[in-house]
């Protein structure tokens, strides 16, 4: 998947099939408008494969395998969004010629009476937009992502025919709606999205709290005609959801301008809590959808998954290529959910199992085992989903990889001899809980507080750590916290020098008897 230039100079189309479109600089500098197979085929991306790296070495195969997270497959819902965004963003350009005189007197009423009420765009084309609902992880921002970089985000025209023409065109601008939903920070979003576009300070010039939500509105209104906005995508919508209701309203109702005073359309994107926000009126409700709501939901086991699996199991950087079959294909699509995202994340994880405890291969029992334990699927996901509650993959799924130790015979880490690991499924949770367990019966506490150091600990890194270094930053956090409440306390570690010594003296949880993890522990 190939993204295009983002800042380019115009270059004109000479035909334009519809009537309205013709005679138009800003419809004929956008791209030729494709067909549905150039469509999927263009905004797919499968990563470069070569069959040589299968016999790489262990750290270049593991590496290798994080390509498989950027693999991007197109489905219906894709074509649909692009198909009518592309209709959007021309039809939104039709009543905007800037070579017509009513547009400049559009142009010039507009910012003459910035802090007023404008009318209504005359013969406005149905150029409302649509929404993208679904639930979060799903490939919403994805999918809009990859169709909005298909276009070149400001193009700069000088001359349209024998017509001087001095104008900068944001094709497009996509911005987030703030976390709190403030109304001020969606304007300054939508300013600093500007500015990274043009390279302008907007968002410097108007950041004081001297202007009020009027003047801000009025300001990227005024922003959005004279750059001659195509299209605006706001993501996360359901931030709107956190504010009062009256607030919701009033942001909804600027949308709603954008397209009766400006005519550029509006494409909202958000999780199931911002349909609501278009049912609060008609008039809201039919600006949301319409060209139509996508509704991304799980995939169905049909041509589109088994096109979508195939794909994906091209990539394979086990040594022993694994046949597709049906029984893997409905396994994946079981355990995923029909869900792209996780079915990624399942393959990349199973194939990480596969190189690093040497078996090289993986089978249906395996993938079943994998999504069980390491992202925990069947019983969270499943549930809320059954309830029709709200999900949130990228919260909801832990995709912590595996605490793996190096396959060399012998390693030394800061002192701490360190065995190879064995055991492909001793997960990070598993020596969370024995470091948990050896502090508790050291220090002479309950686990749940010898479990507040260990999270302590945990929490300092961003990949997992061995046994050995965990335990002694936990045990650095129960020390230090004795400090600053100042409370006298004997050090039961004085005089241990290595693991067993911690196992013969009772400080060490039964569970670890049989582990081939051993360390060294120096305290003074």
């Amino acid at each position: 998947m190939v993204s295009v230039e983002r800042v380019v100079n115009a270059s004109y189309r000479d035909t334009e099939e519809l009537v309205p479109f013709q005679e138009n600089p800003l419809i004929a500098a956008l791209p030729e408008p494709k067909s549905s197979k150039v469509i999927l085929r263009s905004l797919s991306y499968l990563p470069s494969y070569n069959a040589a790296e299968r016999n790489l070495s262990v750290p270049g195969r593991l590496l290798a395998c994080e390509q498989i997270m950027h693999f991007y497959q197109p489905n219906r819902n894709t074509l649909q969004a692009a198909l009518q965004l592309d209709n959007c963003l021309r039809w939104g350009y039709v009543n905007r010629n800037p070579l017509i005189p009513d547009t400049v007197q559009r142009f010039n009423q507009l910012f003459d009476n910035a802090n007023s009420e404008i009318g209504p765009v005359t013969k406005l084309p149905a150029t409302y937009g649509f929404s993208v609902i679904g639930i979060s992880g799903i490939g919403k921002t994805t999918m809009l992502n990859s169709i909005l970089l298909k276009y070149h985000q400001v193009i700069r025209h000088t001359k349209y025919k024998d017509a001087n023409l001095s104008l900068n065109q944001v094709v497009w601008l996509k911005i987030d709606c703030p976390p709190d939903g403030s109304l001020k920070g969606f304007c300054r979003n939508f300013m600093m999205e500007l500015d990274n576009a043009l390279g302008t300070n907007y968002h410097e010039r108007y950041q004081s709290n001297l202007f009020s939500v009027d003047q801000l509105f009025n300001a990227v209104r005024l922003l959005a005609q004279t750059y001659s906005l195509g299209v605006l995508v706001i993501d996360e919508l359901q931030n709107l959801c956190n504010t009062r209701e009256r607030v919701s309203d009033v942001t909804l109702n600027f949308f709603v301008s954008l397209v009766n005073t400006i005519g550029v359309p509006v494409i909202c994107c958000g999780t199931g809590k911002a349909k609501k926000l278009f049912q609060t009126s008609f008039q809201q409700a039919r600006r949301g959808s319409g060209k139509g709501e996508i509704i991304m939901s799980r995939m169905s086991y049909d041509s589109d998954w088994i096109r979508f699996f195939d794909s994906m199991w091209t990539l394979q950087y086990i040594h022993d290529v694994i046949p597709i079959t049906d029984s893997m294909r409905k396994t994946f699509f079981e355990e995923s959910l029909g869900i792209p995202y996780i079915a990624v994340h399942l393959y990349d994880l199973a194939q990480e199992e596969a190189i690093v405890n040497g078996k090289e291969s993986f089978s249906e029992s395996d993938v079943r085992r994998i999504a069980a334990e390491r992202m925990l699927l069947t019983k969270q996901i499943c549930e809320k989903l059954k309830k029709g509650l709200e999900v949130d993959l990228e919260e909801d799924l832990d995709v912590t990889p595996y605490t793996y130790y190096p396959l060399e015979s012998e390693i030394d880490i800061s002192g701490d001899s360190v065995k190879p690991q064995d055991k492909p499924d001793e997960k990070k949770a598993s020596v969370s809980d024995a470091v948990t367990e050896a502090l508790a019966n050291a220090i002479g506490q309950d686990h749940s507080i010898a479990r507040k150091f260990v999270q302590k600990a945990s929490a300092a890194h961003d990949a997992p750590v061995s046994f050995p270094t965990l335990f002694q930053e936990a045990y650095s956090e129960w020390l230090n916290s004795k400090i600053e409440q100042k409370t006298p306390c004997i050090n039961p570690l004085v005089g241990m020098k290595s693991y067993e010594d911690l196992r013969a003296n009772g400080l060490t949880g039964a569970q670890l008897d049989d582990e081939t993890i051993h360390t060294v522990v120096h305290h003074d």
